[in-house]
Parts: structure tokens; sequence; C-alpha cells
């Protein structure tokens, strides 16, 4: 069997009308060939319907009833599904020719006339759809057009309402653009009803927006006239569940008429998902209200099982599956077991919550209490010094037995931060201050009158010389200040005497050092060696002290004997001591040439003696000087620290005679024993009292350094 090949090309004439051209029955028509339709026009081709265009946008036209629509009728709508679900689209190539054969056939190539030009335009297609006629239907009905006026429209709302009648004439529609517009109205007159763009794109703006709320508003009358109806449906078929999709539904429900009346896909699809997002929301609600519940009741169990800050995940979760709560409750188990491992977490958190709030009310009923006490005992300090008991260089030990049966001394006992002994120490700090005033008011009485007090100062003459003094003292302050600078002057002999001695230890080194420059033998006597020592700066600086020049030669002849011990030990005859490294033995050098070099390395070697000599010196003098500086302080803080650390230890017993109900007895001949009670005691002082304790041995370490 041949079969026939037919080739259909598309031009246009000189008017600008749409034809088809045959090639092989060389045939012409005006209207649409039916190869080159598509499944919706043959379609359409058999209703009482045609579409048609008019300024770019299409419209209906009803052969019979001879009416318009601007919009799809509600058959074509129904129509154009139905051809979708039952027809594959295909989608035609555009070009400036289309070629359609016969299957198995080559298409023929076809010449176009010199008329022909290339695809027209939808408005030229649709007066070529006319047929034989040659003419359109009408469009739509709009009212007549509004003419402008000489001088234009007297107001906007007129001017804007012949600009809307210009763009319903022209088909905008919401989905146009400007541009789409201002190329579809620009040469009609009404485009002149504004007299500016911005006024001309603003009203069309508002009418975009205008026909985009009538849409929507059609819609949703639509809807609602659909959704009630729609929703029973569903509601009544028991195989809809909130995970049923769109097309297993849309197959469901093909031929039932409720479902038949939402003719637009998207709207059958969209009234769907609604009902099935409210399925969700409630299954969503019934599952988060029993995960609530369950939880509550978790909560409860734990309670019930005596769940506490120290619990551990594991065992509560035993506990738990072990109770009958959660063996009974069937939805109970139901609750994973991260649901239960949250509910704990949250009721571990309110436990923890819980125990810190009360233990930060007992930290702070503690602290209270604390100060309370230390208030108390500030108190009591300072009643001991109205009563002149606490006075400038009081010591702890005159003081302490007047307070160590007193109830605010004791409740100060085991107390973290100021113990008692410093709280006291700040006083007379404070009452040492006002003395040391005093002091310079004496001192610049003492220099008007041009006297110094002296360890040989009798109070009487101390009174003296303060007689006629502008100083302002009372007799009780005179005689403070006479104390004060008697132990002062007392402290300062000594110390003077300390000086002398360390003075004369250091001459006596510098002379045993300046002995090795001389010619000394080790087996001289001092007196056979006098007259070599004698014009050394070092000796004639000991004139006074003979047993210090004797000492110093004693020493210089032991340490030389030392060194010949140790020479004599030693393989190469060099001291085993020498801060040098000792010089290889150089084997091949005549005896000559080493014998001059050890000439010329003796006076390198002593100055070397000589400079690390100077360099202990100094170091002496420094640790010397450093040592008297802090000689003074470091007394007072020895005396502060031994009474600090007996009134500690003994405030640890009666914190824990007060503890056990009882009190020891202890002896009062003037100062405690408080020797004695350390030793008895001393384990639990340590173990009552380590934070004071600690600061005490702080300030004991350098001393026992120093000793």
């Amino acid at each position: 069997m041949v079969v026939s090949q037919v080739v259909w090309t598309e031009h246009r004439n000189a008017e600008g009308r749409t034809y088809w051209f045959n090639a092989n029955t060389k045939e012409s028509v005006w209207e649409k060939p039916d190869v080159l339709k598509t499944p919706f026009e043959r379609a359409l081709a058999t209703t009482v319907w045609k579409e048609y265009f008019s300024g770019g946008r299409k419209y209906y036209y009803n052969t019979t009833t001879k009416e318009s629509k601007w919009e799809m009728p509600e058959e074509l709508v129904q129509l154009k599904d139905n051809v979708e679900k039952e027809a594959h689209a295909q989608s035609v190539a555009a070009g400036t020719t289309r070629l359609i054969g016969a299957p198995g056939l080559p298409p023929t190539p076809v010449p176009i006339p010199e008329q022909s030009t290339a695809l027209v335009t939808p408005q030229t297609a649709a007066a070529a759809r006319a047929g034989a006629n040659g003419t359109l239907p009408p469009r739509p009905n709009l009212p007549e057009d509004p003419v402008i006026p000489h001088n234009g429209f007297a107001t906007h709302d007129e001017a804007e309402k012949a600009f809307w009648h210009l763009l319903r004439k022209a088909g905008v529609d919401p989905n146009w653009t400007w541009d789409q517009t201002m190329r579809a109205i620009i040469t009609d007159p009404l485009y002149k009803s504004f007299n500016s763009l911005a006024e001309r794109k603003t009203s069309w703006q508002k009418f975009v927006d205008h026909l985009r709320t009538k849409e929507i508003e059609e819609k949703e009358a639509r809807l609602s006239k659909l959704r009630p109806a729609i929703r029973n449906m569903l509601k009544g078929n028991p195989n809809v569940h909130h995970y049923t999709t769109f097309p297993t539904v849309d197959r469901l429900f093909a031929a039932h008429p409720i479902w038949q009346q939402a003719k637009v896909l998207e709207e059958r699809k969209m009234l769907f998902e609604e009902y099935i997002q409210e399925l969700k929301d409630k299954d969503l609600a019934a599952a988060r209200e029993l995960r609530v519940r369950n939880m509550e009741k978790v909560v409860q169990l734990f309670k019930m099982l005596g769940v506490d800050v120290l619990t551990r995940w594991r065992t509560a979760q035993t506990s738990l599956a072990a109770s009958d709560g959660w063996r009974n409750d069937e939805k109970l188990q139901t609750l994973p077991e991260l649901d239960v491992l949250l509910a704990f977490e949250d009721y571990s958190r309110v436990q923890e919550r819980e125990y810190e709030e009360t233990k930060n009310r007992a930290a702070m009923e503690k602290r209270k209490k604390e100060r309370k006490a230390r208030e108390g005992f500030r108190a009591l300090l300072q009643e001991l010094v109205e009563a002149g008991h606490v006075k400038a260089r009081t010591k702890w030990k005159e003081v302490y037995p007047l307070l160590e049966k007193d109830e605010r001394y004791e409740a100060m006992l085991g107390n973290p931060g100021s113990n008692p002994l410093e709280m006291f120490w700040d006083v007379v700090d404070e009452l040492d201050q006002v003395l040391d005033s005093k002091v310079d008011k004496v001192e610049d009485a003492f220099k008007n009158g041009d006297f110094t007090f002296t360890v040989e100062t009798t109070e009487e003459q101390y009174r003296d010389a303060l007689k006629g003094a502008d100083h302002g003292l009372d007799d009780a302050d005179v005689q403070a200040v006479y104390d004060h600078l008697h132990d002062r002057a007392v402290k300062k002999q000594e110390e003077e005497k300390r000086r002398a001695e360390r003075k004369l230890r250091h001459a006596t080194d510098d002379l045993r050092y300046a002995l090795k420059k001389t010619n000394v033998e080790v087996t001289m006597t001092y007196e056979e060696a006098v007259p070599m020592m004698q014009d050394l700066p070092e000796f004639k600086a000991l004139e006074e002290h003979e047993e210090a020049r004797r000492a110093a030669f004693t020493k210089f002849v032991k340490r030389q004997k030392e060194k010949l011990r140790e020479r004599e030990g030693s393989d190469d005859g060099g001291s085993t001591t020498s801060r040098r490294r000792k010089e290889p033995v150089r084997e091949r050098e005549p005896e000559r040439e080493r014998s001059r070099h050890r000439e010329a390395e003796s006076p390198r070697r002593d100055r070397y003696r000589d400079r690390d000599r100077e360099r202990e010196r100094e170091r002496d003098r420094d640790r010397d000087r450093d040592r008297d500086r802090h000689r003074e302080r470091d007394d007072r803080k020895r005396v502060r620290g031994d009474e600090r650390d007996r009134t500690l230890r003994r405030g640890s017993d009666a914190f824990d005679d007060r503890r056990r109900g009882g009190k020891r007895e202890r002896e009062e001949d003037g100062v405690p024993d408080v020797d004695s009670k350390i030793r008895e005691d001393s384990k639990r002082a340590r173990t009552e009292s380590e934070a004071p304790r600690a600061s005490v041995s702080g300030a004991d370490s350098p001393e026992e350094g120093e000793i």
C-alpha cells in the first residue's frame, strides 16, 4: 500500500491574512487543516464554541446563541480536562515553515510564494479561522469609547475611568507587563487620558491589582461552593487518610459527580490538600497530647520511685520499667525511649534547681551568721580598747585571758575568712598609727630643743625635755611614747652591735684573701708571719682586733693545707676544686715553653681569683643589707605568727569543747599555758582550723628558712 505524502505550509498574503498551502494538491485554504490542529482544537471544532483573538486577548464565541465571552466557558473547561487525560499533547516546533508528512515518507520541500512571510500572530490566525465568510464574530460588548475633552478631563477619577476603559478594550489581563500594555494601547486616543507617564503607570498598576483581586474573589466563591460537598465526600470514604496522595484520590473519585463539579484541576487539588492538612493537624495534635500525657505520667513515676539528683539514667530507666505504673499502662509503653530520656532530663534539671536553691539559702544563712559573729567580735575588741586593755604594741597573749570565755569570741572559732587574731591585729595596727603620729610630735619637740633620746635616757630627762613644748599630749600618751622610744633605742643599739660584728667579719675575710698574695708558708706561726702581713691594708684595718687577725691567719693556713692535700691526691698536680677547666697536657711542647706559658698564665689566674673574691664579698654585703632591712619587720612578724598559731590552736580547743558540750579546765597563771594545750590537741586543731593554719604557716615559713 502506497501512502501519499501530504505537506502543508503556513503563509500570509499581502493583507496579512494567514492561509495554508498543500504542496501535493496545490490547494490553499483559509482554515487550519485538521492534521495541523492540536487535540483540543480538533475537539473544539465539534462544539458550538469558537476561539478568537482581539487586541492580543483571547475570547470565545457561541455560533448558536451569538454570545461572546472573555473567559473559557465551563463546557470547554471540562472538554479540555478530558482531552488532556485521553490524548498525549505533542508540541509543534515553530519556524518559518511547518512540514507534516505521512509516516515513513520524507517531506518534500515546497517553494514559498513571494508574498509568503513568517508565522503570523494569534490575531491573524484567528482571522484565518473565520472561514469562508472572511469576517470575525463580534467580541464581548464594551461601552462606547469616552471622548477626551479639549482641555482634558476635569477630575482624576474621570481620567482614570477613561484609561481603564482603554485597558479593558485592549484585553489587558493580570499577567501582562507594563511593556506589553504600552505596545497594545499607545496608539489609542484614550492613551492621553493622563498627561504624564507616571499617572498612566500608576493607574495601570491599580487596574491590574483590581483584576487580580476580582479573580481571587471569583475563585474563592467557586471554592466556597465546592468545599463543603468535597469535604463531606472525602470524610465519608474510609480509604482517605492523612497520608493519601492526590493521584490516588483522583482515580478513586474520577466518576463521582461531586468530584467532577470541580472542573479546574488546580482547585480540585487545593481542596483535597486543605482536607488532608486538617487530618494531619488532628493526628499531630492527638499525638502531641498523648506525648504530653505520657511524659507527665513518667515524671510522676520518677517522683514515686524516689529519683533524685544523684540517680543515674540507667538506674532510673530500670526502676521505671519494673514499676507497676509502667507495666499496666499500654499507652505509656508507646512512649519512645528518647522521650523518656528527655522527661528524665527535665525532671533532673528541676531537682538540681531545687537543690541549688536550698544550698544557696543554707550558704546565705551561714554567711549571715558569720557576718554577725565578726560584728560581735569587733564590738568586743572595741570594748577592750575603750577599757584600756588593748593599746598600741599590745600583744595577743596579753588580752587572750580577757576574751577566751566570751561567747562572741567562741562564735568566731571555726569560721572561714578573717580569724580573731587577724581582726585583733587590725585594731592594733590602727592604734599603732595613732601612736606613730604622737611619736612624730614628740620628735619634733626634741628637734626644737636639741635633745637626743638614747638608751641611757631616763624618764625624768625625757619629761624635762618636753617641758614647755606644745605637743598636745596627755600624761598617758607621753608615757606611751617614752616606752616606744626606749624600745626603739634598745633595738637600734642591738642593730649597731650586729653591724659592727658583720663589719669585723668582712674585714677578717679581706685579710684572709689578702694573705694569698704574700709569701706566708703554711709551716709558719702567727708571730713568724706578722712581718710579712704588717704592711697589708687589710692587716692595718684590724689594728684593734688582734683576735680577728689571728683568726684570719688560722683560716688561711687551714685552707692552704687542704689545698696541698688535694694537690697531692691529684694525678696531674692540679687542684681538683679549681673553677677553671684544666688545661690538657702538652706532651710535645718543650719544657721551656711550658714554663713560659705558666708564668704568663699566673697573673691571669690571680686576676680571676681576685675578681671571684670581690664578687663573693659583694654578694655577702647584699645579703647582709637585705637581712638588716627586714630584720625588724621579721621580728615583729615572728612574734605575731607565734601568737596567732597559739591562739588558733587554743581557739580550736574551745570550739571542740563547745561542740562536745563540755569545757576543759584551764590554768590561769597570768599568761595562759598555750604550748601544753597545743601538744595535747594539735591534731584536732589542724582538722578544725585548716584554712587559718595555712595562712599562719605561710607567715612562719620565711623565718624558719632564715633561721
